[in-house]
């Protein structure tokens, strides 16, 4: 099984092919997906502390959407790693038939774009 990559520069040029209204449609239908319990298995996150940083683990699962993980490391204050380029963010796709890993996403830059159309739809 191959394994798809996507930095900042690949989420971006993806999303420039899709109207505003594909984009804000598509949240549209998340969000009201995660409205309702039954339709979403979205655990709490988990966190992990370390000297220099405190790392996020979000998992979630949405029946037709599938199953991700998105993984974000807070420096802390004393790390000096707060001003080199924001906060580090990565989103892990899991096939939905095998559980293995499918696709690496940044997620800074994908996480700009769903909160950009979230907040543009409503």
């Amino acid at each position: 099984m191959s394994l798809l990559v996507l930095s900042a520069n690949d989420v971006s040029v993806i999303s420039s092919t899709f109207t505003s209204n594909a984009l804000t449609s598509l949240m549209a239908l998340v969000f009201a997906r995660l409205r309702v319990p039954e339709n979403a298995a979205v655990p709490h996150r988990t966190a992990i502390s370390t000297d220099t940083y405190n790392t996020l683990f979000m998992p979630a699962q949405v029946p037709g959407f599938g199953t991700a993980i998105k993984i974000v490391s807070i420096p802390s204050p004393s790390s000096g790693n707060l001003k080199k380029g924001g906060i580090p963010a990565t989103t892990v796709i899991l096939d939905e038939q095998t559980g293995a890993a499918k696709a690496v996403i940044n997620a800074r830059s994908l996480t700009a774009l769903r909160t950009a159309a979230g907040e543009w739809r409503f």
